[in-house]
């Protein structure tokens, strides 16, 4: 027959996946995808991490005063988009970049290239993606203006209030 993925058996499987990019490499193989389900969340926690963001807020207002705040919190895959982000933001002029900040949970290999492109003015790593502890990951995000999603095909969302 041939590889796993071309067993007819697998033609009349129904997939939910676990995300849009599963979803899509799903359908590339012509799987049915018949639902995406998402990272599931503990409502207590998001409960716990929401009640600390003001105090997080407070303190990214005090040291980046004056500035328009991103957060991004995200591994080290390609498709994440940190290279077209750092292209975008090498292409800012000196003026532009004094006026914002990106608050970023990232893997070391991102951390590295923060250094290595001369970003680290703008870009400020708060935590290393996949080392922190179940309870800090959603306050990853509190404290910033926007909040990233699964994959740089995903975009931007607005962060609540």
């Amino acid at each position: 027959m041939g590889l796993p993925a071309s067993y007819p058996m697998w033609k009349t499987v129904r997939f939910v996946a676990n995300s849009m990019y599963t979803a899509s490499k799903l359908q590339e193989v012509d799987y049915r995808v018949v639902d995406i389900v998402h990272h599931g969340y503990d409502p207590d926690e998001i409960k716990e991490a929401l009640d600390y963001v003001e105090v997080l807020r407070r303190k990214v207002e005090r040291d980046f005063q004056d500035r328009v705040i991103f957060s991004v919190v995200a591994g080290g895959h390609v498709r994440k988009g940190w290279s077209q982000l750092f292209d975008a933001l090498a292409k800012l002029s000196d003026q532009v970049r004094q006026r914002i900040a990106v608050l970023a949970v990232a893997p070391q290999k991102v951390v590295e290239e923060i250094q290595k492109r001369g970003l680290a003015d703008v870009v400020k790593v708060v935590g290393e993606f996949g080392k922190m502890i179940r309870e800090e990951r959603p306050r990853g995000h509190g404290g910033g203006g926007l909040r990233d999603s699964a994959d740089a095909g995903g975009g931007l969302r607005l962060a609540a209030p």
